[in-house]
């Protein structure tokens, strides 16, 4: 945990100095971060909660799992005789640098973004779920192929992504959403809808009985675990009401944003159907969460865009340092995710 700490720490510093990618030392500095967070997260040990699960399906031969696991499985015990930490290390590999890759490519804040990522995604995804953490990083490169509507590139990262975590295919329904412009009154509809239905008792967990697989149906059997009084998603928590906010902000400031980033209006839907997924399958925990969370990776990619709503740089440096900071904490010592 203490070198999460450092490392988010040392990114503050970098945030709030947020030096443009085009500058040499910014893309070295980068990279060296991509390289560090590999070092950290592949070789963290036994500090997460799933780690002791991965550990057990490494050992055995634990079949109900994507395709990728069993051939990275296979490649790093039985080809090279390695144990659990040659398995983390190579999800490191691939997960981290798609992530870097998607933030140099669709982000004019690099470090900001790199920010955000640490404070939510390095923690719940790459040291922790990380077999969604790849589907996470391969939806975020397709953001492109997505937004030109290149139907064959874009289908191959889809299949690619759903062999890392079965998750991924809500990457289909995406391919419905147009990324050229946004109607700011039907997308706060879509958040305001989804808890209006979810407060009525209206939910959309049975749509996942339609899906033909039966790999993906046994995963939502495991995946059925009906939300207590005592448990589950809050769908009125702080962090959900202060990303709701943060992107209600953005989106009715769309128009400035796109000028600098075409890609926002896209970004945009993609959040609002992640951020109103809680709601809408609360009624199954896990299920909602994986939605929830696949979705709204584009945060790191999203959220930075303040920066061009606010006048004073430093001072929306400092509400994402902020933004970043209470995500860390509350994945660090209230949901306790690493030891």
């Amino acid at each position: 945990m203490i070198s999460v700490i450092i490392f988010f720490v040392i990114c503050i510093a970098f945030s709030l100095w947020n030096p443009p990618y085009e500058n040499q030392r910014a893309k070295i500095i980068y990279w060296t971060f991509c390289l560090a967070a590999v070092l950290i997260v592949g070789f963290r040990g036994e500090i997460d909660k799933d780690y002791a699960a991965y550990d057990e399906m490494f050992r055995t031969n634990w079949l109900l799992v994507e395709p990728t696991f069993l051939v990275i499985r296979f490649l790093v015990r039985d080809l090279f005789g390695g144990n659990v930490v040659g398995l983390m290390l190579v999800y490191a590999l691939i997960g981290i640098p798609l992530k870097f890759i998607a933030i140099e490519r669709y982000s004019a804040f690099v470090f900001p973004s790199l920010l955000i990522w640490i404070g939510n995604l390095m923690i719940l995804q790459d040291m922790t779920q990380i077999r969604a953490s790849v589907a996470c990083g391969i939806l975020l490169l397709s953001i492109k192929s997505l937004y030109e509507k290149n139907w064959k590139q874009y289908f191959m990262f889809v299949l690619l992504a759903t062999m890392f975590h079965a998750s991924a295919l809500l990457m289909i329904p995406l391919w419905l959403l147009s990324g050229k412009q946004i109607n700011r009154y039907t997308w706060s509809g879509v958040i305001l809808g989804g808890y209006t239905l979810s407060l009525c008792g209206i939910y959309f967990t049975s749509l996942l009985s339609f899906i033909p697989i039966d790999f993906v149906q046994s995963k939502i059997d495991i995946y059925s675990v009906e939300i207590t009084d005592d448990g589950g998603a809050n769908i009125f928590g702080t962090f959900q009401m202060t990303r709701i906010a943060l992107f209600l902000i953005l989106l009715w400031n769309v128009r400035k944003i796109a000028i600098f980033n075409r890609y926002a209006p896209l970004l945009l839907k993609i959040m609002a159907c992640g951020l109103a997924a809680l709601p809408l399958f609360k009624n199954s925990l896990v299920a909602g969460l994986r939605i929830t969370e696949l979705l709204t990776c584009v945060d790191i990619l999203l959220y930075p865009m303040l920066l061009y709503l606010i006048p004073f740089r430093m001072v929306g440096e400092w509400i994402i340092v902020g933004y970043s900071a209470a995500i860390i904490y509350g994945r660090l010592f209230i949901e306790e995710l690493l030891k």
